[in-house]
């Protein structure tokens, strides 16, 4: 009897296939992901998370992983389980703020970024999240000072030139903006909002000759927007419109 209950145990052994690690989970979910399987990617991470549901890298790259695949509230929801287990990883609190950004919770996402900013004042992608976000609540003044931080601490981030300028417009400081859609435009040829927006500008200092020419730009970097081509055709007509940036 013994001996046949020996046999079981062994076949059993063999048949039942090893159990991975947490490590082997999140390995082997990395490289689903390098491949493009996001989903099977995921369901890895899950394991490694059933397996050790402490586990910080597995939540912080299942969270990232639905981030970058446009699943902002399942982002979120593993990004705020993250923070009430680490909750001074500046990472996670970033993150969730990314994902609060994207759902359109701007207050929610300006209170994670400047938790951030508290944790690492030097933190290299907060300041221009928090400033987009400083934007969507209409607080220029304080969105041009995160910018500004941006360009201190990467003078060829050419989108902190453009987003302050959208911040200069909104305060109708049209010199200083076009200064930083000219750099943008330098650092970043083929930003077409910034010449979109720059011709606006323009056609509001009567400088239609320029204008136009932006305009064109943008429309032959693929900006042909029904109000582009309008603004083409019909100048005069944008004289009269109260410029309002797009931020995003």
């Amino acid at each position: 009897m013994k001996k046949i209950i020996f046999i079981c145990l062994i076949l059993a052994a063999v048949n039942c296939p090893a159990q991975k690690t947490v490590d082997e989970y999140i390995s082997s979910g990395t490289a689903k992901a390098g491949k493009g399987d996001y989903a099977g990617a995921i369901a890895d991470y899950t394991k490694a998370i059933e397996k050790d549901p402490t586990s910080e890298r597995a939540y912080y790259i299942r969270g990232w992983t639905k981030l970058n695949t446009y699943d902002y509230q399942g982002a979120l929801d593993d990004y705020i389980a993250l923070t009430k287990m680490y909750p001074k990883s500046e990472n996670s609190i970033y993150n969730k703020g990314v994902a609060r950004l994207k759902l359109h919770d701007n207050k929610g996402a300006l209170k994670d970024f400047n938790e951030v900013v508290k944790l690492s004042p030097e933190h290299q992608f907060v300041y221009k999240d928090r400033g987009i976000c400083l934007q969507l609540l209409k607080k220029h003044k304080e969105a041009i000072k995160d910018f500004t931080k941006v360009i201190s601490q990467n003078k060829n981030s050419w989108e902190a030139y453009y987003y302050r300028g959208n911040s200069e417009v909104a305060l109708l400081d049209l010199t200083e903006a076009i200064k930083d859609y000219n750099k943008a435009i330098e650092l970043n040829p083929a930003c077409l909002e910034a010449f979109y927006h720059r011709g606006f500008i323009k056609y509001q200092l009567k400088l239609d000759k320029e204008a136009l020419e932006d305009i064109n730009k943008a429309i032959s970097l693929k900006a042909a927007t029904a109000e582009a081509y309008y603004c083409r055709g019909k100048q005069k007509i944008f004289l009269e419109i109260a410029l309002e940036p797009v931020l995003i």
